[in-house]
């Protein structure tokens, strides 16, 4: 019982630090690298603490109360598992915005060939968590190598194959600027069928990358007239209306 007592306070410990973590503080300048990486790196440790306790939770929702029966009963898991995902989306985010700030004029950062190799694995093997492989895909964004058919082709797989919404999202905001002929098709369909309409938003945003191509312009067009979501038709047409991106 002592024993049980003392892991769940380590991991109610652990979920307090990430939900109280204090905003990143802004971007620092290119030549003062050190803080910026500090920043970085505890985003990334919370990041660890936060996918560990969701990883627990899912595996067995009592896991962490160690308080007897009672305690289970009062605490809802999976309301805590939700919190921890909208967290772990938010310092993804915040990690993501920390590694491209110093790069002038919004390059990408230089990565070397066995890291982004690395990187397009895990996004491409399924026996992976959805979360880890997304994340890959966010790092290859940031290294500007999300571009390429193989990695394209992974991240609509995921997409396909996930369940949640925040998976399903994060994976399609990182496709933005991914400038593949590939994903026009896919993302067309997204937006006429899916029945989220969070997907369907991001699907109608990254289209917005392809505007010059007549499906893509007709099928924001109907979105922004028809869909049954003001939130997607607001998008749809903010999209059609946006000034042109510079090429």
């Amino acid at each position: 019982m002592g024993l049980a007592l003392v892991g769940s306070l380590i991991a109610a410990g652990a979920y307090w630090r990430v939900r109280s973590a204090a905003p990143p503080s802004p971007p620092a300048a290119s030549g003062d690298a050190e803080p910026l990486k500090v920043r970085i790196a505890r985003l990334e440790g919370e990041l660890k603490d936060a996918r560990d306790r969701v990883a627990r939770l899912e595996r067995d929702p009592k896991a962490g109360a160690g308080m007897g029966q009672e305690h289970v009963e009062s605490g809802p898991a999976s309301g805590e598992i939700a919190d921890l995902k909208r967290r772990i989306e938010q310092l993804e985010r915040q990690a993501l915005a920390g590694r491209s700030a110093p790069g002038p004029q919004g390059r990408t950062i230089p990565a070397n060939p066995a890291m982004v190799e690395k990187e397009k694995k895990q996004l491409a093997d399924a026996s992976l968590p959805e979360r880890t492989r997304a994340t890959s895909l966010s790092r290859l964004r940031m290294y500007g190598a999300h571009k390429t058919d193989d990695v394209v082709e992974s991240a609509l797989a995921l997409v396909n194959q996930s369940q949640e919404t925040n998976i399903r999202t994060l994976v399609l905001r990182n496709l933005q600027g991914a400038e593949n002929p590939k994903l026009v098709a896919p993302l067309v369909a997204l937006l006429k069928g899916d029945a989220n309409e969070d997907v369907r938003d991001e699907s109608a945003r990254v289209l917005g990358d392809y505007l010059e191509q007549p499906e893509v312009k007709a099928a924001l067009e109907q979105a922004a007239a028809q869909d049954a979501s003001e939130k997607v038709k607001r998008r749809a047409q903010s999209v059609l209306t946006a000034l042109p991106k510079p090429r």
